[in-house]
């Protein structure tokens, strides 16, 4: 699955992400708080509890605490939803614009960090919709999304229909991102460029192999949660760990599943990018996961255990995988006890091998221009090509896992002015301040906002 897992730090930019939409609206308005939500007006220092009804005022400030959100309403379908722990400024509210014969209201906030997932519906021209975050621009109509934003830099989610982004700092940069796709955005210096490959048991190895039956094989992961001790309440502790661990086992499951393969380089990862229907039957499918096993460990954590039988996943998906028995992790000692050494040497080669072309490929994806990826470029400059290889060659494995079916996969990452500096050289080109990413399928915790999605109808 592509991961982008990136680690940003923008020190002190001061660029921002414009998204414009048109709403057909009064003043946004205070409609649903939960938890520790803040208000600050315009001409107040100080801090105090929101409250439902309140109507928001240019440069008053909103701010969720842990486990808090609130909710502000243009009408009965236009919203949007701060997300806990995250901060927002209210711009211009409304500002009319004289446009011939027309009016157009102009709504405006600033995300200063934390997330924000907006639904609209049903958008007429007359209203313009904006939200500043640091970095970059994006744009939709009728449509849902989530902006994203911290020091670390910003990603744009799409889960309804198509969002526009575009760079500030370079507004030749633009990309379209469509339905279950996600862009990043982030400065050349910070940003960590990853992708994760996977290798499977050679066909000579296999053939000495008994296989199980395709009714009896299961993929199988588990999460654990944190300890919580500042929860006093043991029964709500509780019922928040086991809820943690349940995610954390989800986000193993998806990922092990997106990663089987269905052909010598294609995985189930490359079908959901192709088929967005498919991708959410397959989440779908994850969140629905039995639970095997529920472990309170000595260490003061919970353990849920949840698998997915093989014969579902494949029934959905209509494609023959590469799957021969129960899958399931297990530490790289027992892999070397079941399995030969040239098992684990060829299979981790194959695994390295596929992450390569897959960073090869997201670094080909990087957004020159509205029109001009990284790939475009090979076109016209074979030592474009020959520079990516080179560096995707000296990538670094960061992680290594091993799976009971034989399987292995690695994680490699590449330092992005790293990738800026050879591109720039090799092709002439100024790459910009900012990578922006090619749109990717988004990770199983992003599918997770449309539960939100669902609270806020």
């Amino acid at each position: 699955m592509y991961n982008l897992r990136c680690l940003f730090s923008v020190f002190g930019v001061v660029t921002c992400f414009f998204l414009t939409v048109r709403v057909y609206a009064d003043s946004p308005k205070i409609t649903e708080l939960n938890g520790d939500v803040r208000h600050k007006q315009e001409s107040s220092d100080t801090w105090q509890s929101a409250k439902a009804g309140v109507e928001l005022a240019s440069s008053d400030s909103l701010k969720t605490g842990v486990e808090s959100n609130v909710d502000v309403a243009f009408d009965l379908v236009n919203l949007f939803r701060l997300q806990p722990e995250s901060e927002l400024i209210v711009g211009k509210i409304p500002e009319s614009l004289d446009e011939g014969a027309g009016v157009e209201r102009l709504y405006r906030f600033s995300l200063l960090g934390g997330s924000m997932i907006s639904k609209l519906d049903k958008l007429p021209k007359e209203t313009r919709y904006e939200v500043e975050t640091p970095v970059a621009i994006a744009g939709a109509r009728g449509t849902a999304f989530v902006v994203r934003a911290s020091s670390e830099g910003c990603q744009f989610t799409a889960l309804e229909n198509n969002i526009e982004i575009q760079c500030r700092a370079s507004r030749q940069k633009q990309v379209v991102a469509g339905p279950y796709r996600q862009v990043s955005v982030a400065t050349w210096e910070t940003v960590s460029m990853s992708a994760e490959g996977t290798g499977v048991l050679s066909e000579a190895i296999l053939g000495k192999m008994i296989g199980e039956s395709m009714d009896k094989i299961y993929i199988r992961a588990e999460g654990t949660s944190g300890k919580h001790p500042e929860i006093e309440d043991v029964q709500k502790r509780e019922s928040l760990m086991r809820i943690e661990a349940r995610r954390n086992a989800e986000d193993q499951l998806a990922g092990m599943i997106t990663e089987i393969k269905i052909g010598p380089e294609k995985n189930l990862a490359d079908m959901l990018f192709d088929d967005t229907a498919l991708a959410g039957k397959l989440f779908q499918m994850v969140s629905e996961a039995s639970v095997v096993e529920t472990v309170s460990n000595d260490d003061g954590t919970v353990t849920v255990i949840l698998q997915l039988g093989l014969e579902q996943i494949q029934r959905m998906c209509k494609e023959k995988l590469n799957v021969w028995k129960s899958v399931r992790q297990i530490s790289r000692s027992q892999y070397m006890q079941d399995y030969p050494a040239v098992a684990r040497v060829t299979t981790e080669r194959a695994a390295k091998l596929d992450a390569y072309r897959r960073l090869a490929e997201k670094i080909y994806g990087t957004v020159i221009t509205s029109d001009t990826r990284v790939r475009d470029m090979t076109l016209e400059r074979d030592t474009v090509t020959n520079v990516v290889e080179g560096m995707v060659q000296g990538a670094k494995v960061v992680q290594t896992t091993y799976y009971s079916d034989g399987s292995v996969k690695v994680m490699m990452v590449i330092d992005g002015s790293l990738v800026k500096n050879r591109l720039s050289e090799a092709s002439s080109i100024d790459m910009g301040l900012h990578y922006v990413s090619s749109p990717e399928l988004i990770s199983y915790t992003d599918y997770r906002f449309f539960e939100v999605l669902r609270e806020m109808e």
